[in-house]
C-alpha cells in the first residue's frame, strides 16, 4: 500500500491485495453470456497486484479477462474502491451490477459506492489489454502490451 501516514479511524482503509480467482476470455463472450454476476467454473487463482503475462499459459496472452475476489462490510457504509492499476482497460462489477469503466494502465482511478449493504460483497473486474488504433495510434511498437491488475486495489 502507497501511504506514508497512518489511516484515520473513521476512515479505514483494507488491501484487497492477493489470491483472486482469474479466467481468460480468448473468444470475448464473458460480457454476453453474463459474467459480471455469474463467474464461470474452471477459473484458477492469480496473486493482485500481478501481470498475468508472468504465468504460464498466458505469457503472450493479449485480450480479456476476468478477476473476482469478495470483500465484507460490517454496516452499511460507502465505500470507495481505488485502483492504482489496471492494464490498459477495466470494467469493475460490484454485486453483478456494473459500477464503471476506465482506460490507462498506469493511472490511479477510484469508484464510489453509495450506502454499500452489510454483508459480503462480490467484486468482478474485466481486463482488456488489447491495443489498437482507437487506444494507442501506432503500427509497431517496440514492447509487448502486458495485461493484469499491476497494482494494490
Amino acid at each position: 500500500m502507497i501511504r506514508t501516514f497512518q489511516q484515520h479511524h473513521l476512515r479505514p482503509t483494507r488491501l484487497l491485495d492477493g489470491l483472486w480467482d482469474f479466467i481468460t476470455d480468448p473468444d470475448n463472450k464473458g460480457i454476453s453470456e453474463g459474467w459480471s454476476s455469474q463467474f464461470p467454473t474452471g477459473s484458477r487463482k492469480l496473486v493482485v497486484p500481478s501481470c498475468w503475462n508472468n504465468e504460464l499459459g498466458t505469457y503472450d496472452y493479449i485480450g480479456a479477462a476476468w478477476y473476482r475476489t469478495h470483500f465484507e462490510t460490517l454496516q452499511e457504509a460507502n465505500i470507495r474502491l481505488v485502483f492504482e492499476g489496471i492494464l490498459h482497460h477495466a470494467d469493475v462489477y460490484v454485486d453483478g451490477q456494473h459500477i464503471g469503466y476506465h482506460f490507462g494502465g498506469f493511472t490511479q482511478f477510484a469508484m464510489v459506492l453509495p450506502h454499500v449493504a452489510q454483508g459480503k460483497h462480490e467484486l468482478i473486474i474485466r481486463v482488456d489489454n488489447t491495443v489498437d488504433w482507437q487506444t494507442l495510434p501506432t503500427d509497431i511498437a517496440d514492447w509487448h502490451s502486458y495485461g493484469g491488475i499491476i497494482r494494490s486495489v
